[in-house]
């Protein structure tokens, strides 16, 4: 497996390997701390699930683009 977080860190909600509801304020840590590799990865699997959601290719680029 790659190291997709910064000093192969990541924050400790991230270790679950069961559902929980991640806050705001745990995504955007979790972003943050995420490498380049992580964000590409990221990005990859978000258009991805989006598309297979049935958001056209447009919608997805608003939807990324829009903070």
């Amino acid at each position: 497996m790659k190291t997709i977080f910064l000093n192969g860190k990541k924050p400790p909600y991230m270790e679950g390997t069961e559902y929980i509801k991640l806050s705001a304020g745990q995504i955007s840590h979790a972003v943050n701390s995420l490498n380049y590799a992580g964000k590409e990865a990221a990005a990859v699997v978000a258009i991805m699930t989006l598309n297979a959601l049935g958001l056209t290719p447009a919608q997805i680029t608003t939807l990324l683009a829009t903070e």
